[in-house]
């Protein structure tokens, strides 16, 4: 199994034992909502800036990533 799956499940079993109240429904929609939200945070990583300050353009790639972001926020409910 991949291993960043296997992280996922470990941060699923984090969140149960504070919540152990939870059931398999509650399981697996923890777990969808760590996949999704593992991959708004990676688009995040992917805009473009300067390397030395750190300051993002202004261009049309990264208007394109964010919107894609809102796009998979709002889809799935979920924030970073």
């Amino acid at each position: 199994m991949n291993e960043r799956i296997k992280e996922l499940i470990f941060e699923t079993d984090e969140w149960l034992e504070s919540n152990a109240q939870s059931d398999k429904w509650e399981r697996e929609m923890k777990f969808a909502e760590l996949i999704v939200s593992k991959c708004i945070a990676l688009m995040d990583v992917n805009y473009r800036g300067d390397m030395y300050t750190g300051d993002v353009f202004a261009c049309e790639y990264n208007n394109c990533i964010n919107e894609q972001v809102e796009t998979l926020q709002d889809y799935f409910g979920v924030n970073k």
